[in-house]
């Protein structure tokens, strides 16, 4: 026992002194007693800075990236192209794909190589050279590529000389689709705009002005404490993360009456110019009105958003959900009747296509403080503040319709692969006909086997044993399902190898953006302030 205590001591120490995560203890520990079961090979061990380096970059790295190369040689993917700069400002392009391992028939999303590109010339030929130069080194068929996932930066996604426009010349049938989430964001952006830029301007300066000093921050936990029962932090908003500013409002509205009193305290005792200015920012009627309203409305944006950041198959229902989206911020200001013509050319700024200015939907919370103002006497102010709102809610309804592909043909067809139509539809010719669309948009199927198969499915008597065993594939999510349909085997060979094939490209095409934005995440976490001389190939291992 008490060497044991000796050697957790010891452990504890080191894992202190390198400063190493806490949380990977254990893991670390759990490695070397799996290694301790045979004492020589720990014994005999050596392990060096120079022979790390060397096993990460000359072992480990090639492995890996055979494993994805070999997979990706002989299986259609899409590919995901974004950049970044790093902490000492190299910058860097992901060369990132997702596909479906034909074997588990899995889903993959995994990193080829980060691209070392010159900070001097980011022209889109460059870019594509420099993507063109690796698919060769690997020897990966550019036919295997169907879609790519972006941004919306015009040197990737321009209509005359772009990135996309370059690898259309190898892939003539490259599908391109613009991230999501990016694009809502792009949406909230413009309609925040319409909102006075003083509600901005405060939730910017009331986090740096409390959490910079660490006495006002001391005081202004007591007020929290005393008020609110808590000891929460003003969050900070972030300009490049935009799933932020709901949760900086919301913490905001949270701690309004602390802040409040906090601010009344500072201004009396410290006499501070910065803090007068906060609280007469904070005492204007209008400005809780409209945090307020942008609470209740960034949430519908943050929901979409985070939706489609999931690692499941979810780009069969994106045309859907943007529909819906669309709708939903529309119902608060259209009348009812014009909401089945939103895909059309419809108008949104014409007043007559809008129901009355009191009533327009600006959420339970916001409507009973505005009762409240007019009661106070300021029903001048609540007319503007909800001109402002319906100038958001059109703005923001006019930029979904933009970007957003609301009226994208061949995402609103996908849904065909449904449960409800896939397994449930009796009328096989009609669905077939949007199986056999996405079929030739896509490439290279047999639509003979693919019409018989979609066929088979619907009176598949192992699938349809009871209608209880079809109903539980129903419910399980839409890759769970297909996998399960899927393995299905004809004596040795698969049931469906038409679909299987085809359900396997669909499954492979990208939901959104967030995966080159999770491993630049993980590029700052490797390339640090104190770790900042790293090579490029060690970066890449």
């Amino acid at each position: 026992d008490e060497r044991k205590k000796i050697a957790e001591i010891k452990y504890a120490a080191l894992i202190t002194e390198k400063n190493i995560p806490h949380q990977t203890a254990k893991e670390i520990l759990n490695l070397f007693q799996n290694i301790g079961k045979n004492p020589n090979v720990l014994k005999s061990m050596t392990m060096g800075r120079t022979k790390c380096q060397n096993i990460i970059s000359n072992v480990l790295c090639p492995v890996e990236t055979e494993r994805v190369v070999n997979n990706i040689q002989n299986t259609r993917f899409s590919i995901f192209i974004d950049e970044t700069s790093d902490i000492t400002n190299e910058k860097w392009m992901t060369f990132l794909v997702r596909y479906v391992d034909s074997d588990t028939l899995d889903i993959r999303t995994q990193l080829v190589k980060l691209i070392d590109i010159d900070a001097k010339d980011c022209s889109a030929e460059k870019l594509f050279k420099a993507f063109e130069l690796e698919m060769t080194k690997f020897q990966i068929p550019f036919l295997n590529i169907i879609a790519l996932s972006c941004d919306n930066a015009s040197v990737i996604t321009g209509k005359h000389l772009s990135f996309k426009k370059n690898l259309e010349s190898k892939c003539k049938n490259l599908l391109t689709f613009s991230c999501p989430c990016h694009s809502a964001t792009l949406v909230a952006h413009a309609a925040c705009a319409k909102i006075p830029a003083h509600c901005e301007e405060f939730l910017r300066k009331i986090a740096s002005y409390i959490n910079s000093s660490p006495k006002r921050l001391a005081v202004f936990n007591e007020f929290s404490e005393c008020f609110q029962d808590t000891n929460r932090k003003i969050l900070k908003l972030c300009d490049t993360r935009w799933l932020s500013h709901y949760l900086c409002i919301d913490r905001l509205l949270e701690l309004w009456d602390s802040i409040k009193y906090f601010l009344n305290e500072i201004v009396v005792s410290e006499k501070t110019k910065s803090g007068e200015y906060l609280l007469s920012l904070m005492e204007n009627v209008n400005i809780k009105a409209y945090y307020l309203f942008l609470k209740y409305v960034l949430n519908f944006f943050n929901s979409f958003n985070a939706f489609f950041q999931a690692h499941e198959t979810r780009i069969h229902i994106l045309q859907t959900k943007s529909v819906n989206f669309l709708v939903q911020i529309s119902e608060h200001f259209l009348k009812p009747d014009l909401l089945k013509h939103l895909l059309t050319n419809l108008s949104f700024h014409k007043k007559e296509n809008q129901i009355s200015l009191d009533n327009v939907n600006l959420g339970p919370r916001y409507e009973e403080y505005l009762y409240k103002l007019v009661k106070e006497g300021h029903a001048n102010v609540v007319t503007i503040i909800r001109q402002n709102c319906l100038q958001f809610y059109i703005t923001a309804a006019e930029e979904i319709r933009k970007r957003l592909p609301v009226n994208n043909i061949f995402l609103h067809k996908l849904q065909v692969f449904q449960p409800d139509v896939a397994l449930f539809d009796k009328n096989r010719e009609s669905s077939f006909n949007d199986v056999s669309f996405i079929a030739k948009t896509l490439h290279g199927f047999d639509e003979d086997g693919l019409k018989n198969e979609w066929f088979q499915l619907y009176s598949d008597s192992t699938i349809k044993k009871t209608i209880k065993k079809k109903q539980n594939l129903s419910t399980i999510n839409f890759d769970s399902m297909w996998k399960e349909i899927l393995k299905r085997q004809s004596i040795s060979n698969p049931k469906y190898p038409n679909l299987k094939s085809l359900i396997s490209t669909i499954r492979s095409l990208p939901n959104s953006n967030a995966d080159p934005e999770r491993t630049f995440s993980v590029l700052s976490d490797i390339k640090t302030k104190k770790r900042n001389r790293l090579s490029t190939t060690t970066i890449n291992a």
